[in-house]
């Protein structure tokens, strides 16, 4: 029997889908992600109402900080270094 998102919208197409995503095949693993988005954006639409902006700043002193779309500004900080005074 199928969960489905939250028990209010259930589709067993995408529940076997689900079940594909435990291989380690990076490429299946695609492919099986992008038939998921396509049976989400056929059957489950969404107009996203609220989106956040984030803006960072890197200090001229620190070496190796890099903006991520898709990450904390942190998220190389091993890589950062000081320099000058």
């Amino acid at each position: 029997m199928t969960q489905g998102t939250n028990r209010r919208w259930m589709n067993e197409d995408l529940d076997l889908w689900h079940d594909e995503l435990f291989y380690m095949d990076e490429e299946y693993r695609h492919e099986v992600f992008c038939e998921m988005a396509l049976i989400l954006e056929d059957e489950l639409p969404q107009i996203l109402l609220w989106s956040s902006v984030e803006a960072t700043g890197f200090s001229s002193r620190i070496a190796g900080g890099q903006s991520s779309t898709n990450d904390l500004f942190t998220w190389n900080i091993a890589d950062w270094t000081l320099t000058g005074e």
